[in-house]
């Protein structure tokens, strides 16, 4: 749902996209994703090459972190890309 809607969503709240990649990933390496802009579009892929931040923790708890709740998500990189993206997911 996330990944089909992430497109629309951002334009249609007539929010800004982030110029910085944001990578999600779980402790295990079964869930690895990608959000970024880099097409002019928010989009969300498996791409695993090195992100401005990255941000482990379940899945669960990546979503949590994104819409800003608490949770055991940790972020490596730049904390300014997550309140980016963050900004423009939550508002």
């Amino acid at each position: 749902m996330f990944k089909a809607a992430l497109p629309y969503i951002l334009p249609f709240l007539d929010r800004p996209v982030p110029a910085h990649s944001l990578a999600l990933r779980s402790p295990d390496g079964t869930y690895n994703r990608r959000v970024d802009a880099a097409s002019g579009q928010p989009r969300l892929t498996h791409d695993r090459t090195p992100a401005d931040a990255t941000l482990t923790g379940a899945p669960s708890d990546l979503l949590l972190t994104l819409w800003r709740r608490d949770n055991a998500a940790t972020l490596t990189g730049d904390p300014a890309v997550l309140a980016a993206w963050q900004q423009a997911i939550d508002g």
